[in-house]
């Protein structure tokens, strides 16, 4: 008889990715932590799955150190197939984010080619992943100044994750926050205000208070926007 374990895993994992989307870091840990348990290192493709998302919150929670740590252990996983192409492809979007909010663009190009390539091989078209991997895009285009090209890849790929997701989901609230912290970061804060103050009701009802995308709303929304001139 097969052994439950790696079904009850596999759904502690399931809890934890939810965790980790609107935010509740310590209850996704404790998730984690539990499907590590029931693995005991026997699935690599669910030991890749739990590196990011650990990663995922390390990112979340401004530790940068500690998220490349973690996503440099998965060179060794598996990142052939369905599974693992996807997987591997999220770990490459992180390392592209990484890069690009340490004002490191040179760095974050390579990963988002090789994002590119693994979604490519892996993924259907129109998948969260071609979301994810639009956004990421674009916000590299708005670091490096094409915001031309930025603002029209940005809301490409946010209509494609609320089609996909829904408009008010964990998952495109990420999007909008991503966006808004690119704006921010880039002293657009009169649009970064703007486009936070639509979202303040959504986030409060989807997000945990201290997630990262609830925070980085709040954050945008308290912006002053500039004074018109006379």
């Amino acid at each position: 008889m097969d052994s439950p374990a790696p079904a009850q895993a596999d759904a502690w994992l399931n809890l934890a990715t939810d965790q980790v989307l609107i935010g509740q870091y310590t209850q996704a840990r404790h998730s984690l932590d539990t499907a590590n348990r029931l693995l005991e290192g026997s699935d690599p493709i669910n030991q890749l799955r739990m590196i990011l998302l650990r990663a995922e919150i390390a990112l979340r929670a401004g530790n940068a150190t500690e998220a490349r740590r973690l996503l440099k252990q998965t060179d060794t996983l598996p990142s052939d197939g369905v599974l693992a192409g996807g997987y591997q492809a999220r770990g490459q979007l992180m390392l592209a984010e990484l890069a690009r909010n340490a004002g490191d663009p040179a760095r974050a190009a390579p990963a988002l080619d090789r994002a590119q390539a693994l979604i490519a091989d892996s993924q259907t078209t129109g998948s969260s992943l071609h979301a994810a991997l639009l956004l990421q895009q674009g916000l590299l285009n708005g670091a490096t100044g094409d915001w031309e090209q930025s603002e029209a890849q940005v809301a490409e790929a946010i209509e494609s994750i609320a089609r996909r997701k829904g408009a008010e989901s964990p998952a495109t609230l990420l999007f909008h926050a991503q966006w808004i912290a690119q704006l921010m970061q880039s002293n657009r804060h009169s649009q970064a205000h703007d486009h936070a103050v639509a979202l303040i009701s959504a986030a409060k009802s989807q997000l945990s208070s201290t997630a990262w995308a609830s925070r980085i709303v709040h954050q945008a929304s308290q912006l002053a926007a500039p004074l018109e001139s006379d």
